[in-house]
């Protein structure tokens, strides 16, 4: 069976390494370009099983591009997302009115969010485990040097540590920090598996800067302590829902 093509667009070096990486880790074929009329050309070459595209972008716009697309009716049916850091009522008219077929705003809250809108129109796998918000300062070691930093969600598998000072993907550090409402110490031999940076070309400043991290190895105690916390808070998250 042939991988399903994912093609992003977006103009930010930032961005677009970010939303790669994302889908990197499903078995699909990622396709990448920097403007609108790359993305037509992309669109012509490979024809993707959708488009995932920023709004403004030099050369040619989003919303531009996807009216192209949804024009030709050779690939008027390829679903294309577009998403903008505007929250602007005039950006989503745009977007909607161009035919696309979810418009979406960033930073995701949760970068599930579009992993799961992407698996509305085409088969992927996405994480089964639960991820929650957690606020925890987390110390850390890398190559003798200490760090620090504050997670922000949390999984049975892994998490995001906001830093100042990111490590390269594939870094293994020892991370320590303590669960919120909990005496005992997590301890856990961590790999690096995505990087995000603030992108001074981007027209956000919501972005944070930090490290995705998968855990190695870590205590049986440890493991016990996270699953715990994480299905407290999926219960409160359901239960408000």
């Amino acid at each position: 069976m042939s991988l399903k093509k994912i093609l992003i667009v977006d103009d930010s070096t930032t961005g677009l390494a970010q939303t790669k990486s994302l889908f990197s880790r499903t078995r699909c074929a990622v396709i990448t370009a920097t403007d609108g009329r790359d993305a037509l050309k992309k669109v012509s070459d490979e024809h993707p099983d959708i488009v995932l595209m920023d709004l403004y972008m030099p050369e040619m716009n989003g919303d531009e591009c996807c009216q192209v697309i949804k024009a030709d009716p050779s690939f008027q049916d390829i679903p294309v997302i577009l998403h903008t850091a505007s929250r602007g009522e005039e950006e989503r008219k745009r977007c909607l009115q161009a035919g696309c077929d979810v418009y979406l705003t960033r930073p995701f809250v949760d970068e599930d969010i579009l992993l799961r809108t992407v698996k509305k129109f085409i088969d992927i796998p996405i994480r089964n485990h639960i991820r929650v918000s957690i606020d925890a300062e987390v110390g850390y070691f890398h190559n003798g040097k200490e760090y620090s930093g504050r997670m922000h969600n949390i999984s049975s598998s892994g998490g995001f540590i906001e830093t100042a000072e990111p490590l390269p993907t594939g870094s293994i550090i020892n991370l320590s920090f303590t669960i919120p409402n909990s005496a005992n110490r997590v301890e856990a031999v961590v790999e690096v598996i995505r990087v995000i940076t603030k992108d001074s070309d981007s027209p956000s400043t919501r972005i944070v800067s930090g490290i995705g991290i998968m855990f190695l190895t870590i205590t049986w105690e440890g493991k016990k302590i996270i699953d715990g916390y994480v299905k407290t808070m999926e219960r409160k998250r359901m239960t408000v829902a």
